[in-house]
């Protein structure tokens, strides 16, 4: 048999490496027929086009993954680099805010932005951009502000600054208030921006206007209902620009008001342009209840009102502060009868140095005259009695009986004339104070006794000889601790050495300086977030100089008030106190006068028994210097020394 000759077209065409490959093909296949043993060399190239582009693909990937890891590993050096040797870490920029943690809405307050490079090299490019509180009012700023941002410029290694931003709020009290502060910046032979940012939180309290609400507990329909309210400014500056609303039943439609009013819906309100501090205003309303109400439905049932004050925002946007709601009690009575007790006609508190002042006011709201009238008044203090009978104010020849359940006083048409009778439409009062005693007049064992005092009034009311009488409303007045300051000036201390300097009595053009201390004394319960003010009067220097026993003191020279607070006085401090330095110097126009060093003094705290805010306010201290037994007597300012 004679072997196959491989065709001559392969021989000639082919790769060198297919001929091998072609040869060792033939060299293992048995021998056949001519019919089996044709090679497809198309398949043959096929394959060795896969197993390249296999193997590329590989290269590929293998290249690839080379790569992304050499590039991995540059960028994680990179951070560890720039982490652990970065000289411009927004670390190195430190930024903090100084500012008030509360402040009384409507009042002046100051943030105090601080900055400082503490890294090695500069930053460039510096920028402070504020994002105001939600009710902040800018007044004024050092250095100007430009927007909302100051342009710092660069910052050189440890090189520190501040920014100061003056302003006031008006905002309704629950909405917080955040001021925030970022630095912008970009460090020196760096092209990326950095930023750090710095956070205050304050909180808003209502004006320190009190209000003091004079309403009938009860009336009847198409009767003229009188309403009294009292706004009273117990803090230290004039308030301007405010409202007085009062909301009110939809049945209940105002008739008249001794100031001029405006209506929405069921609301009405007054503009109030000014209030002064110590400064009271009086609004006197006259309203009824439709007549058309009815009785079954609706008898006895309360009908709510509320007063509240607001200030009024830029859009003429009314910022609510104070409210205080109220009720009066819709009855079929001929006869109405009324109690309030210290601005009080259902609860409340009383301070423990005031009197208790009771008011009893009867209106005859029928067609009839109403005769023999007889009128009762039953008064308690619990667990112990603390009131001074002994100096009953104006008592109208009550007759008092004392009882298990405290002290009634009785009066009867046959003595007080005007009770004798009451024309229709007509009213009539009574009014009785009485003192509560002082603390080393009460008989008590143990302090104890008087931290849950509550002082309760009612009063009923007998006419036409009916035998079932009017009640009027109850009255109950938890009675506050008895916190007391006591204030001084002294240029002698006990022992008759001058502790002031300068010359005494004051002279004009001459500096005096004096020692100003209050005193704040309290026993009975504990007392939380003291506040006590006071202003110093224009000729007076703050002189940096103080002590004080407990608590924080500031002084804001943009006001000149000196700011004392404490967070928590308990019983067993028994006292706080501070004492600082003023200067006084006079000038010619003094002369022959005595002059002020301290304005009027404002204490706020809450009881933490009764859970009211005690105000008190002490009077203003003079050069006359009453608590010196030195030098008491001589401040009035006398003419310098002239050369001529």
């Amino acid at each position: 048999m004679s072997k196959k000759k491989s065709p001559q077209n392969h021989q000639s065409d082919s790769h060198p490496r297919l001929n091998d490959i072609h040869e060792i093909f033939h060299s293992n296949q048995p021998e056949t027929t001519k019919s089996t043993t044709k090679i497809d060399d198309t398949n043959i190239i096929a394959d060795i086009i896969r197993e390249e582009r296999e193997k590329r693909k590989w290269r590929l990937i293998i290249f690839a993954s080379v790569f992304l890891s050499l590039c991995a590993i540059a960028a994680l050096s990179g951070f560890l680099f720039f982490t652990a040797y970065n000289p411009f870490a927004e670390e190195k920029i430190l930024l903090s805010i100084d500012g008030p943690d509360k402040i009384k809405v409507g009042e002046e307050t100051i943030y105090n932005i601080n900055y400082q490079n503490s890294g090695n090299i500069p930053i460039n490019n510096t920028k402070l951009i504020l994002t105001e509180p939600h009710g902040f009012n800018l007044i004024a700023s050092t250095p100007e502000i430009s927007g909302h941002s100051f342009d710092l410029g660069t910052l050189e290694p440890n090189e520190r600054g501040s920014v100061e931003i003056i302003g006031d709020f008006i905002d309704n009290l629950e909405v917080p208030q955040v001021l925030s502060a970022t630095i912008i910046f970009i460090p020196n032979n760096f092209n990326s921006e950095f930023s750090v940012t710095a956070e205050f939180n304050t909180a808003l309290e209502p004006l320190p206007v009190t209000i003091q609400i004079n309403a009938p507990p009860t009336t009847i329909a198409a009767q003229d209902t009188s309403i009294e309210i009292t706004l009273t400014n117990d803090g230290l500056k004039p308030y301007k620009n405010f409202r007085l609303f009062l909301d009110h039943p939809e049945t209940f439609t105002i008739n008249q008001s001794d100031h001029d009013y405006y209506s929405e819906n069921q609301t009405i309100y007054w503009d109030v342009d000014l209030l002064n501090p110590d400064q009271t205003i009086n609004f006197k309303l006259t309203g009824r209840f439709a007549s058309n109400f009815d009785y079954f439905t609706d008898q006895n049932q309360e009908q709510p009102f509320t007063v509240a004050t607001a200030l009024v925002g830029a859009n003429d946007d009314n910022y609510r502060q104070t409210q205080e709601p109220f009720s009066i009690t819709l009855t079929e009575e001929p006869i109405t009868v009324s109690l309030v007790a210290n601005g009080h006609s259902d609860t409340g508190a009383i301070n423990f140095n005031d009197k208790l002042n009771l008011n009893l006011t009867f209106m005859n709201k029928s067609s009839d005259t109403i005769n023999d009238l007889v009128l009762e008044l039953s008064v308690s203090a619990k667990p112990l009695d603390i009131l001074d009978w002994k100096k009953l104010e104006n008592d109208n020849f009550a007759q008092l009986e004392k009882t298990d359940t405290g002290t009634n006083l009785t009066w009867r048409f046959n003595n007080v004339e005007l009770l004798e009778s009451l024309q229709p439409g007509k009213k009539a009062s009574l009014d009785i104070g009485l003192p509560i005693l002082p603390l080393d007049q009460i008989n008590y064992t143990e302090i104890s006794a008087l931290e849950n005092i509550t002082i309760t009034a009612s009063a009923v009311l007998y006419y036409n000889e009916n035998s079932t009488p009017v009640k009027s409303n109850s009255v109950a007045l938890n009675v506050n601790s008895n916190l007391r300051l006591d204030v001084s000036a002294k240029y002698y201390n006990a022992e008759g050495t001058a502790i002031g300097q300068g010359p005494l009595p004051p002279l004009a053009g001459e500096t005096t300086s004096y020692f100003v201390t209050l005193t704040l004394t309290n026993a009975l319960h504990e007392l939380n977030n003291l506040s006590i003010q006071s202003t110093l009067p224009p000729k007076v220097f703050w002189a940096e100089d103080f002590t004080v026993s407990a608590g924080e003191v500031k002084y804001t020279p943009i006001d000149r008030i000196v700011t004392w607070t404490i967070n928590r006085l308990p019983v067993s401090a028994e006292s706080a106190s501070i004492t600082f330095k003023v200067d006084l110097k006079p000038s010619a126009n003094d002369v022959g006068k005595l002059l002020k060093l301290l304005e009027y003094t404002n204490i706020r705290a809450t009881d933490t028994v009764t859970n009211d805010t005690i105000t008190q306010t002490y009077g203003i201290i003079t050069t006359n210097l009453e608590s010196d037994q030195f030098g008491i007597g001589k401040g009035i300012v006398q003419s310098g020394f002239d050369p001529q």
